[in-house]
């Protein structure tokens, strides 16, 4: 009995052990040693993340009333409901199914692979002839979200410096901010009726029965930032280690003993 309780609690220890193992190299990387552009690149998809939630809500009434037989501005908001809730559905299916993917092949490679989601729902929605396009390219679009937010909380964890990740944790959400901020003015700008301050803005440009495909070049603008962002990514140059002034190169670190071999990195 002493014997078999031994044997089963060893492959525990070990594997315990591991983890410490890569907890301390992780604890004792010196230095951000990325360039700074890789706080840029994985930081968009938190701004489209908000990007994208205050594109739908703002420039939704234009929206409805060209894809919507019989929407008008009045009754706009009760068409918003399902493209929202299918959103949000899409943001639990990507964080539960496809971010876990990055523990096996790698963050930067599933995290380009959100990326390419987000974008082509995103660029789905700018050519959306119909609500019932419109409403599959915004589940599409929450899948790629919902599985980016859940990788690069933890990418920012494991190669930031531990006496230095609030800071570029702080960096990321910074980028939501301004991605909101984005969405409302460009919102306001293409998809509204002009109107004075601050009832709306002067200079809008959408007709004034919401006319105009200002919400299309939103969605557009969102999907050609996350296509730039995913060729960034994939540059071995943009996503290249630091020199040695800047920091220690980091080394391929076990997970596992089945990956023992693989890098968490790249």
């Amino acid at each position: 009995m002493a014997s078999q309780t031994g044997s089963t609690s060893f492959p525990s220890s070990e594997k315990s052990r591991e983890g410490a193992h890569i907890t301390a190299r992780q604890d004792r990387i010196p230095a951000w040693s990325f360039p700074y552009l890789f706080i840029v690149i994985i930081g968009v998809g938190f701004l489209f993340t908000f990007y994208d939630i205050f594109d739908i809500n703002v420039s939704f009434i234009q929206t409805c009333t060209q894809i919507v037989p019989g929407c008008t501005p009045v009754n706009a908001a009760s068409y918003l409901g399902l493209p929202v809730l299918l959103n949000l559905i899409g943001y639990v299916i990507g964080a539960l199914f496809i971010s876990p993917f990055a523990d096996r092949f790698g963050r930067r490679n599933v995290l380009v692979v959100t990326l390419v989601i987000t974008g082509v729902g995103s660029l789905y929605n700018a050519f959306a002839g119909d609500y019932t396009n419109f409403i599959i390219a915004r589940a599409i679009t929450g899948i790629g979200i919902g599985a980016d937010l859940a990788i690069v909380n933890t990418y920012i964890s494991e190669v930031a410096p531990v006496d230095g990740r609030g800071k570029y944790n702080a960096l990321i959400f910074v980028m939501s901010g301004i991605g909101a901020l984005i969405a409302v003015w460009l919102g306001l700008t293409l998809t509204t009726p002009a109107a004075p301050f601050p009832s709306g803005l002067p200079f809008a440009v959408a007709g004034p029965h919401f006319e105009g495909v200002g919400w299309r070049i939103m969605y557009g603008i969102g999907a050609c930032l996350l296509l730039w962002a995913c060729c960034c990514a994939t540059s071995y140059r943009s996503l290249r280690v630091g020199s040695s002034r800047r920091g220690a190169l980091l080394k391929p670190i076990a997970l596992s003993r089945r990956w023992r071999h693989r890098q968490l990195l790249v």
